[in-house]
């Protein structure tokens, strides 16, 4: 068995002192960090250090998680089985092992054959899933066991907290935190232009929602139009290029017509999705890896439970209004790429849905109803009127290509700004007060007549 040897990382070993007492204390926690931090790791350095368990269940939903989990905690010198019908397939019967002390496996699975007796660690991966009716049945199997869950997004698809099960949210990193020692890299991230974002918004007029997100219906209408499907290809290949690449798609035919549209750009890409056959999965995503395909396209495949670090670019090429959904799949990229900041390309306008830029920190809550955002301190963002680059709304210059960007504020900022300039303005200063709002306006392009509406408005 092939050891594994780890970068000591003091976050880590804080996480683990943190969790250990916060299970004794609260039973049933929930921990958070950021996609590609190591949550796997330190559930696992708990488990290995913490001998209290002698039975511990480690639950996933998909292929991808179970074997990862199943090499982490193998390579830390724990002995590990793997209870999955699709695992068998694959391997045969070399990793089933009763009597190990750690059992690798699936929700699915383990929801049909029950939980193995003595177990009293339960870990959730993902575990924003945990209210399904599959994850509570688990639970219930064995409520006395102790619950650690493991994600990036600690809410519901609708936004809602999960207060209703875990009793403690224990934060074991941010992705601020993570930049500055190169643990994570922050992602470069590009929107559409805005004509491209009015087609978009014309496809999502009176776009229906469930579950706290557009219907796949509504979705593919908004999105499976070729003048979209072309700009996604093309703003890829400039932004990007060359570089390995995945594609959130809004439906099959949607991802099926944009791996046509890359192969006919002279881009070799591929097709995944739900029903795609686990051992063409694992061909595909190796493919990917050692750089035999650039794109890979999929559907609500690889928003989880899915980790490649030489990925170079994201392409979102879907709206959603889940804001957990939307940090899945940006998060996918979150370390350096060949020494350069990774790429997120969003032309589903959802950097500006939720205000938040891939990488940003946000606030989490427990609370029932206690939806997850931004946070306040972070500035609001537009894009590059060169590159499209996403941008701080202040910022003068694009830090991307250097283009110079015209004056754009909000309403209520030149407005804030005017007032404030009233409050020192005298008679005899009237007229530089005209000529400054005079100036704004030439830089903005405002209408004839907004010089005097505006000054009207505060006299």
């Amino acid at each position: 068995m092939k050891k594994l040897k780890l970068e000591r990382r003091s976050y880590e070993d804080r996480a683990v002192r943190d969790l250990r007492g916060d299970l004794a204390k609260h039973k049933r926690v929930i921990g958070v960090a950021p996609t590609g931090s190591g949550k796997t790791v330190i559930a696992s350095l708990l488990i290995k250090r913490e001998p209290r368990w002698s039975k511990v269940l480690w639950l996933a939903h998909r292929y991808e998680l179970i074997d990862q989990a199943y090499n982490t905690l193998q390579g830390l010198g724990l002995s590990v089985g793997v209870i999955m019908a699709q695992d068998e397939q694959l391997h045969g019967d070399e990793r089933v092992k009763p009597d190990a002390r750690v059992q690798v496996a699936s929700v699915q699975t383990i929801y049909r054959r029950g939980v193995p007796k003595g177990v009293g660690l339960i870990v959730f991966d993902e575990a924003h899933r945990v209210m399904a009716n599959s994850y509570q049945k688990i639970a219930a199997m064995v409520p006395k066991a102790q619950v650690l869950g493991l994600t990036a997004t600690p809410c519901r698809m609708d936004g809602k907290g999960l207060g209703n099960y875990f009793r403690h949210l224990r934060l074991m990193a941010t992705p601020s935190q993570l930049y500055p020692d190169g643990y994570l890299a922050k992602p470069r991230a590009f929107q559409a232009p805005a004509k491209v974002l009015a087609e978009l918004a014309k496809g999502l007029k009176g776009a229906r929602t469930a579950n706290g997100d557009y219907t796949e219906e509504s979705v593919i209408r908004a999105v499976s139009k070729r003048k979209l499907i072309g700009y996604v290809v093309s703003e890829s290949i400039r932004i990007a290029p060359k570089v390995p690449k995945v594609v959130f798609a809004g439906s099959v035919k949607h991802s099926l017509s944009i791996v046509d549209k890359y192969r006919s750009s002279g881009v070799k890409a591929v097709h995944l999705d739900g029903n795609t056959h686990a051992e063409d999965r694992v061909d595909i995503l190796d493919a990917l890896r050692t750089g035999k395909v650039e794109v890979v396209s999929n559907v609500d495949v690889l928003s989880e439970g899915w980790d490649l670090p030489q990925l170079g670019a994201v392409v979102i090429a879907r709206p959603t209004k889940s804001l957990a959904r939307f940090m899945q799949m940006a998060g996918r990229v979150q370390r350096p790429y060949k020494g350069d900041a990774p790429i997120v390309i969003d032309h589903g306008a959802n950097v500006q849905r939720f205000d938040l830029l891939p990488g940003d920190d946000v606030y989490w809550s427990l609370e029932e109803g206690g939806d997850a955002g931004a946070d306040p301190e972070q500035p609001k963002y537009k894009e590059c009127f060169e590159c499209y680059y996403t941008m701080a709304w202040d910022d003068d210059v694009c830090p991307s290509c250097g283009g110079v960007q015209p004056v754009r504020k909000s309403i209520r900022q030149e407005r804030e700004e005017v007032e404030a300039q009233l409050e020192e303005v005298t008679t005899t200063r009237l007229a530089e007060l005209r000529q400054r709002i005079e100036e704004m306006a030439k830089k903005k392009n405002a209408p004839a007549g907004w010089v005097d509406r505006v000054l009207g408005e505060y006299r």
